[in-house]
């Protein structure tokens, strides 16, 4: 499945959609759309597992491995593998290092979620699987929990480059950087923007706080007046340096 980040299909499928289920949890349409095998090949092209391709292959693979060796390797009292035991066999066969050998022995991250049980059912982190269950299921796949984080990471880095490319957002930017320098003017536009920067382009603030979000040509008006503040005291700046010929002042 084709994906850019510039097309910022995760960030506007959440934006604009109010389908969440336990605890919030929003449900990206993809997550019921696309088979287990169009998850695993989008995960393995689209997340870095510490720093390596194929993260989902990767780690199904070494649990498929696991399970089919365990029952040789050494057992406690309790049943449970060896620490040694499960150190050993990780040497051998986690060469990305990805399973804890050290501390909590099995654990291993993935996609921001810390996991205590090296299984591909149901997924179990670290804190338990209640808040899991409603959508996977008891006898669900892990895959499913890994592809929602990695869609949540990059619906994370598709809001980044919006505020980073979006024209709006960006003019609020550096209205609020001139306002910094040269005040509002005594105008409420000019302080509502000023002062709060981006924030004045968000339906759900401008609705708490009572204002009207500006449009694109009041923020240029905005930016002109700014431009010809900021050129009228480049101006005058040079001019009194001229006049008074003082020394000028040094870079530390």
């Amino acid at each position: 499945m084709d994906y850019n980040v510039s097309d910022l299909k995760y960030f506007n499928e959440k934006k604009e959609s109010s389908i969440k289920i336990g605890r919030g949890r929003f449900i990206y349409g993809d997550e019921t759309r696309l088979t287990e095998k169009e998850k695993i090949d989008f995960i393995d092209t689209h997340y870095r597992l510490r720093g390596h391709e194929g993260a989902a292959t990767y780690m199904l693979n070494l649990m498929d491995k696991y399970n089919a060796e365990k029952d040789s390797l050494k057992k406690d009292s309790w049943g449970y593998v060896k620490g040694n035991s499960l150190k050993a066999w990780l040497k051998r066969n986690d060469p990305w290092g990805i399973v804890d050998d050290h501390y909590h022995y099995g654990n291993y991250s993935f996609a921001g979620h810390e996991y205590a049980d090296f299984s591909s059912k149901t997924p179990r982190p670290l804190w338990g699987s209640s808040e899991f269950i409603p959508y996977y299921g008891e006898e669900g796949r892990i895959v499913d929990l890994w592809f929602h984080d990695v869609l949540d990471g990059l619906c994370i880095e598709e809001e980044r480059y919006f505020h980073d490319h979006d024209p709006m957002i960006q003019k609020t930017k550096r209205i609020k950087e001139y306002c910094g320098k040269y005040g509002d003017f005594g105008l409420e536009k000019f302080a509502m923007v000023g002062w709060n920067g981006a924030s004045v382009l968000d339906k759900e603030w401008c609705r708490t706080f009572s204002h009207i979000p500006p449009t694109e040509s009041e923020l240029d008006k905005m930016l002109e007046i700014y431009k010809e503040v900021d050129d009228l005291m480049t101006s005058k700046a040079d001019e009194i340096r001229k006049r008074l010929d003082w020394e000028p002042l040094k870079d530390d």
